[in-house]
């Protein structure tokens, strides 16, 4: 990627919280999140390092995107990379408690990111 100097930069990513508290990810296949927080680096190491890569204004801002689930399909077929470091027993008692769910209605979810931007310094 090129950025000019004065350019802005986002990188999208997810904050241990939101790991934690992904739902139905973390919810019904609650040992995603420790596969999923050695994963993603910690807020404070991207800090860091777009600091030590000459990025200015550096900050997050936190977007959710609320739906409903219908249906389990893109889980039962590990759409999500996630379900793919779980145990097949984990993954297994994770798709059935959704089934479960979703026999009595839609399950309330979020999708939810972290914008880590910051500003290049003019050189």
């Amino acid at each position: 990627m090129y950025l000019k100097p004065g350019g802005r930069i986002c990188t999208v990513t997810d904050s241990e919280s939101i790991i934690r508290d992904r739902m139905p990810l973390s919810v019904y296949f609650p040992e995603t999140v420790d596969a999923e927080l050695r994963r993603y680096p910690p807020m404070t190491q991207l800090h860091a390092e777009m600091a030590t890569t000459g990025f200015t204004d550096v900050h997050e801002v936190a977007v959710e995107f609320p739906y409903l689930l219908t249906d389990c399909r893109a889980y039962e077929t590990k759409t999500y990379s996630a379900l793919h470091l779980i145990s097949q027993g984990a993954f297994e008692r994770g798709v059935a408690r959704m089934r479960s769910d979703l026999l009595t209605g839609q399950i309330a979810c979020n999708s939810r990111y972290t914008l880590l931007w910051g500003a290049k310094k003019r050189e």
